[in-house]
């Protein structure tokens, strides 16, 4: 199935099949907040290296990094993993991916 993705501002726009928003928005809780990698990953059901991947591509914000240290900013995660799993619902893991790239990175 093809989707197309229209980002505007803080909306994310799934077409076609079942027209869905999706609202962009870091929680404002959240923001600031240091989360190691380690934790992040069993708090939010995504494994180490994707999360270090996504970091590394600059999708999540590293707070700190020092060696056998990975800090994340615990809003940027919320999002990529709540973006992610929205993304994942109409595409394949790969296109998901690729998407939430092309979000996060403009």
């Amino acid at each position: 199935m093809q989707i197309t993705l229209v980002h505007h501002e803080n909306t994310l726009t799934v077409l076609p099949g079942r027209a869905e928003t999706l609202t962009v928005q870091r929680d404002p809780r959240l923001i600031g907040s240091a989360i190691r990698v380690s934790d992040a990953a069993e708090k939010y059901h995504v494994s180490q290296p994707t999360l270090t991947r996504w970091a590394n591509r600059g999708l999540i914000t590293v707070l700190r990094r020092e060696p056998h240290i990975l800090e994340l900013d615990e809003a940027d995660v919320n999002l990529a993993v709540s973006l992610y799993e929205k993304l994942i619902a109409h595409t394949t893991p790969q296109q998901a991916g690729r998407y939430l790239n092309e979000l996060l990175t403009n």
